[in-house]
């Protein structure tokens, strides 16, 4: 795909009021497609987009752009009003960021409740985010009761979906033994995916883990040694004295 190209349709679109092409022209302004970077554009045009009653999309990326100081500074009420009104239309990221300020205590009250609802939805949307919340939920019992065993389901449907942090959960489970059994290996597989991803917690992990593997080798090989080494030594102390 030409860039520049794509740039330009989207620009003479997005003149003529089509809202989808005024998000994705946000999208070439904040990070650089076709274009310089330029924050505050992506702004201007993200909420072009999102003045448009079935831009749902627009709506998510004008929520961001207030939580994230994007363009425009950093206004947890506006992100939250934006990114209900997204998730009001089914945006399961939306809904997921919802869950986030209900959990966190975020320019509302903190209502686990509300939370878990949330993360519930985002979670029927598909977000890798929200499959892997309300795992977080289920474990640690943040608005329902526990359940390791869903907790551990819902890590291993994220960790599949290739999202990072849920593959390092999925590693802690199968290494303490979770929601599921123990299995060295399998933690070990899976801190090892998450790593390649990316994720400096498992890449951590991984490596102390490995370190203790390799200390737990040399002791067993040193105990080895020991064991063959005593019964020879005595039997020369024998044959000495």
């Amino acid at each position: 795909m030409n860039v520049n190209k794509a740039f330009d349709h989207f620009h003479q679109a997005s003149l003529q009021c089509h809202s989808i092409a005024q998000y994705y022209l946000g999208v070439c302004y904040e990070y650089g497609l076709g274009t310089m970077i330029n924050k505050p554009l992506a702004f201007k045009w993200y909420e072009k987009s999102a003045s448009h009653d079935q831009n749902i999309v627009g709506k998510f990326a004008l929520g961001n752009c207030y939580e994230k100081g994007i363009g425009i500074m950093n206004d947890e009420g506006m992100a939250f009003n934006w990114y209900i009104k997204a998730a009001n239309n089914s945006h399961a990221n939306a809904q997921y960021c919802i869950g986030n300020y209900y959990q966190q205590g975020i320019y509302v009250n903190r209502d686990y409740k509300l939370a878990f609802y949330y993360y519930g939805l985002s979670a029927q949307g598909e977000s890798i985010f929200g499959i892997n919340m309300l795992g977080y939920c289920y474990l640690n019992g943040i608005g329902t009761s526990i359940d390791k065993s869903k907790a551990f389901d819902l890590y291993l449907k994220a960790a599949n979906m290739k999202y990072s942090i849920a593959q390092y959960n999925v590693a802690v489970c199968y290494e303490d033994g979770v929601g599921t059994t123990k299995d060295f290996e399998n933690a070990m597989g899976w801190y090892k995916k998450s790593a390649d991803n990316g994720y400096e917690l498992a890449i951590k992990r991984l490596d102390k883990l490995s370190e203790n593997s390799l200390l737990e080798t040399k002791e067993k090989d040193v105990g080895k040694f020991n064991l063959y080494l005593c019964p020879c030594f005595i039997i020369y102390l024998q044959n000495f004295f």
